[in-house]
C-alpha cells in the first residue's frame, strides 16, 4: 500500500504490471480508500466524515471505475462490496484494514464505522454505483445529448454494424441508373466494372453486385475507427457539399490520381517484362549448365512467360550459384550480372503487384462517400446509432466542456480509475484525456492500470502505444508509480506457481535479447520480471507449461521477405512525383486494406500514418513507402499483440 494518497502532488497513479500481480486488487483498494477518505493537508488520509456525522454523503457518486467487459464489471462490483462488508463488520478479516488504520491514524472501530456508513449509502443508491465498461459510460452520456446529436432519446444501439453497412450498400446500388442522364456516380461505377472485367471476366463477373461481394466487404471499413477519423478528408477528396447542404460527388481528383497510378503500373509491368526477357537472353547460352530442378531452368522451359519464382526474391550470389551445376559454374562476372537482373526484376514486379492492388481498391474507394451517406440515412430511418459511432459522437459532446457534460448527466466524476487500459483505442483515449486533465487540474486522484503485453483487442482498435507511450507524454507532470519492491502486489505473481513464473521470466527476457534493437519490444518488456509468491505449496501446485512451436522455416522465409522492403521503395520513387503522392498517403489505410501477397510467403504489414509524414512526403523527395511508414514485420505469434 502506498504511503501517501498524493505523493509529491502527483495525482495520477499509473500501474504497469503483468498478469496475476494484483492490479485489480489495487483498483479495489484505491476505490475504497477514496470512498472512505480524502487527502489531508499533510498528504495523509483524513476521514470523509467526522465521528458522529450521519449525513448522507454518497461519495461513491464521484468515483468512476472503468473495466473492459461486462463480466469484469460485475466482478469488480462484487469485490468492492465484499471488501467493504469485511471492513464494516467487527471481527471480519480485511486485507485493507491495517493499512487504512496506519495511513489515517485511526482506530479499528473508527475505520469500520466509516466503512459501514459508506456500504449502507452504496447499497441504498446502487444505481449510482459507477463501475462500468467504457461503452456503457459513454452511452450514459450520449443519452443526455440525444437532441443535440439529432436523435430521439429512445434511440436503439445497433450492434450488427455489418448488417447496417450491407443495407447501405444495397440502397446505394438501387440508386444507380435512376436518372435519364448518367450521374457522376453512375459513370464511376461503370468505369470500375469495366476496369475489373478487363482483367479476369469469369472471376470478377458477379463479385461486385452479390451480397458479400467486393464492394460490401470493402464498405465494412466504414465502421472502423480509422475510417471515421478520416471521413471528412475522404469526403473532401471525393466531392463537396452544395449550397443546399447536399453532398455532390466529384471524381475529378481521384480520377486524375487513378491515371497516375495506372501509368506507373504499366511502366512497372513493362520494365519487369523487359528485365525478365534480358534475364532469359543471358541464361540461354548457359542452358546446359542449369540445374534442372531450379528456378532458372523452369523459367527457360516456359519461355520466360511466367513470373520468376519467389525462391529468388532477395537473392544473393550463393542463391544464384545454386541454380547451376557445381561442375559447370559460370564466371563471377556472369553471376553478378544475373544477380543484378534478378534484383531489378523483383523491384518492378513487386511494385506492379502493389500498384495493381491500389488501382483496384481506388475504384471502391470512390464509392465510400455515397455509401456512408446511405448509412446515415439508415441510422435516421431506424432511429439508431451504431455501436462504433459512440467514440466519434462522444468526442463531439465532450468538446462542449466537461462542466456542461456533468451538468447534463446530473453528477460530477472527480476520480477516474481505469483498468485494462492497454485495450483502449486511440479515440477512446482522446475522449478520456480531457476528462482526466480536468480532474487532475482540480487536484483529484486518478488511476490507470494495464499491461501492454496483454493488448488482445486489436480487432476493436485497441492501441497499446496509448498506454505504453502517449499517457507518459501527455501526463508526465502528474504521473507517479509505486516503488516496486519484492513482496508488493505489483511485482509478485500471486496467480501462478513457481515453474510458470520462472518460465515466463526466461521467455520474456529471451525476447528482449532477440529484439534488442526494437524500441517497442524493449519498452513493452522493460519491467517484465515477476517475483515468486511465498505461500505456494509446490507439491500441490507444481505448474505446467506446454510450448507449441510455429513453422520455423516459414518464419525464416518471412525474415527474408522483410529484407525486401526496398523493393517497392526504389521503383515507386522513380515513377511517381512526390507532390502527387498526397492522396496515397492520406488514403493508404483504405486502399491497402488487403495488401498484395507475395506467393507462398506470409508477410505482416503494419500501416501507420501521421500528419507529419504527410507533410514530409509532400515537401521532400523521400519515397512513398518511407513517407507512409509502411513497415514489414516478421515476428513470432507471441509478440503479435505488442507490435
Amino acid at each position: 500500500m502506498s504511503d501517501t494518497i498524493n505523493p509529491s502532488d502527483r495525482n495520477m497513479l499509473v500501474m504497469k504490471a503483468s498478469a496475476g500481480s494484483g492490479k485489480t486488487y489495487n483498483l479495489a483498494l484505491e476505490y475504497i480508500k477514496h470512498l472512505l477518505f480524502a487527502p489531508g493537508e499533510d498528504g495523509k488520509l483524513k476521514p470523509q466524515r467526522a465521528v458522529g456525522d450521519n449525513r448522507i454523503l454518497n461519495a461513491h457518486r464521484k468515483l468512476l471505475a472503468i473495466t473492459f467487459t461486462n463480466k469484469a464489471t460485475d466482478e469488480m462490483k462484487q469485490r468492492i462490496v465484499k471488501e467493504l462488508y469485511h471492513l464494516a463488520q467487527p471481527g471480519e478479516e480485511s486485507d485493507y484494514l491495517v493499512g487504512f488504520m496506519k495511513e489515517a491514524r485511526l482506530g479499528e472501530n473508527e475505520v469500520r464505522a466509516l466503512a459501514r456508513q459508506a456500504l449502507n449509502e452504496l447499497l441504498f443508491d446502487y444505481s449510482n454505483f459507477n463501475v462500468s465498461t467504457i461503452d456503457s459510460f459513454f452511452q450514459a452520456i450520449l443519452r443526455n445529448f440525444a437532441r443535440e446529436l439529432d436523435r430521439d432519446f429512445n434511440y436503439d444501439i445497433q450492434l450488427e454494424e455489418d448488417y447496417a453497412v450491407s443495407v447501405a450498400v444495397h440502397n446505394f446500388l438501387l440508386s444507380l441508373g435512376k436518372t435519364e442522364q448518367p450521374t457522376q456516380v453512375d459513370t464511376w461505377v461503370k468505369e470500375y466494372q469495366r476496369h475489373m472485367l478487363h482483367g479476369n471476366p469469369e472471376a470478377r463477373k458477379w463479385q461486385f453486385f452479390k451480397d458479400g461481394g467486393d464492394l460490401t466487404k470493402f464498405a465494412k471499413q466504414i465502421n472502423t475507427e480509422m475510417f471515421r477519423s478520416r471521413m471528412d478528408s475522404i469526403r473532401d477528396y471525393l466531392g463537396h457539399v452544395d449550397k443546399n447542404g447536399e453532398f455532390q460527388s466529384d471524381f475529378s481528383t481521384i480520377r486524375a490520381f487513378v491515371k497516375v497510378v495506372s501509368n506507373a503500373e504499366s511502366s512497372c509491368r513493362a520494365t519487369a517484362e523487359a528485365l525478365l526477357k534480358s534475364l532469359c537472353e543471358e541464361l540461354q547460352p548457359l542452358n546446359d549448365n542449369l540445374n534442372k530442378k531450379m528456378s532458372f531452368k523452369s523459367l527457360l522451359n516456359k519461355g520466360g512467360k511466367d513470373p520468376l519464382s519467389d525462391a529468388l526474391l532477395c537473392a544473393d550470389r550463393d542463391k544464384i550459384k545454386s541454380q547451376f551445376l557445381s561442375k559447370q559454374m559460370p564466371s563471377d562476372d556472369v553471376i553478378d550480372r544475373l544477380l543484378h537482373l534478378v534484383t531489378e526484376y523483383f523491384k518492378y514486379y513487386e511494385a506492379d503487384l502493389f500498384l495493381t492492388h491500389v488501382n483496384n481498391n481506388l475504384g471502391l474507394l470512390g464509392m465510400l462517400a455515397m455509401i456512408d451517406i446511405f448509412l446515415e440515412k439508415y441510422r435516421h430511418e431506424t432511429n439508431s446509432i451504431l455501436i462504433g459511432d459512440t467514440n466519434e459522437l462522444i468526442g463531439t459532446v465532450l468538446d462542449s466542456g466537461s462542466d456542461f457534460v456533468y451538468e447534463r448527466i446530473g453528477t460530477i466524476i472527480a476520480h477516474f480509475m481505469i483498468d485494462e487500459f492497454q485495450d483502449t483505442s486511440t479515440k477512446q483515449y482522446e475522449n478520456f484525456r480531457g476528462l482526466l486533465k480536468e480532474s487532475l487540474a482540480n487536484g483529484n486522484f486518478n488511476m490507470l492500470i494495464g499491461d501492454a503485453k496483454q493488448s488482445i483487442y486489436r480487432f476493436r482498435n485497441a492501441d497499446p502505444t496509448v498506454f505504453r507511450e502517449r499517457v507518459d507524454n501527455d501526463f508526465k507532470d502528474s504521473i507517479y508509480s509505486r516503488t516496486v519492491k519484492p513482496g508488493e502486489p505489483t511485482s509478485t505473481n500471486y496467480r501462478s506457481s513457481r515453474g510458470i513464473i520462472e518460465f515466463n521470466n526466461q521467455l520474456f527476457e529471451g525476447m528482449k535479447s532477440i529484439y534488442r534493437d526494437k524500441a517497442t519490444v524493449q519498452g513493452t518488456y522493460a519491467d517484465v520480471e515477476q517475483g515468486m509468491p511465498g505461500n505456494i505449496d509446490e507439491k500441490k501446485v507444481p505448474g505446467y507449461v506446454k510450448l507449441l512451436l510455429g513453422d520455423y522455416d516459414r518464419l525464416v522465409e518471412d525474415q527474408v521477405i522483410a529484407k525486401a522492403v526496398g523493393v517497392m521503395k526504389a521503383a515507386l520513387h522513380r515513377l511517381i512525383p512526390p507532390l502527387l503522392l498526397y492522396p496515397l498517403i492520406l488514403l493508404h489505410p483504405l486502399i491497402l486494406l488487403h495488401p498484395p501477397k507475395v506467393r507462398r510467403v506470409r508477410t505482416r504489414i503494419k500501416n501507420s500514418m501521421s500528419s507529419t509524414s504527410c507533410r514530409g512526403i509532400c515537401s521532400s523527395s523521400t519515397s512513398v513507402m518511407t513517407g507512409a511508414r509502411l513497415e514489414f514485420w516478421s515476428i513470432p505469434t507471441t509478440m503479435a499483440t505488442v507490435l
